[in-house]
């Protein structure tokens, strides 16, 4: 039940943005998981373990602000373009 749940809300999530942008909910599940266990299973937590998990989420975060920055450009380089034409338009009609 939970599963179908979380995978329709990924659907839906792909459907409004891209499927880059779902897994940056990942690190959120894993911090989740991370509690439960320690709360519920008395897991134990070890340095290590809590430094990779950061490294994991850094780069993740950094991989999808890269991304964004990516878009960003491209959407500026087609604005800029447009409006190119629309001036050169605008000359060769005068």
């Amino acid at each position: 039940m939970i599963y179908g749940v979380a995978t329709f809300v990924q659907m839906m999530a792909i459907q409004k943005k891209d499927a880059v942008f779902v897994t940056a909910f990942r690190p959120i599940s894993t911090i989740l998981v991370t509690l439960i266990g320690l709360i519920f299973l008395r897991d134990a937590l070890y340095l290590g373990s809590i430094i990779g998990a950061i490294m994991i989420v850094l780069a993740l975060y950094s991989t999808l602000w890269g991304k964004m920055k990516e878009k960003e450009k491209k959407v500026m380089e087609n604005t800029n373009f447009e409006q190119g034409t629309e001036s050169k338009l605008e000359i060769s009609r005068v």
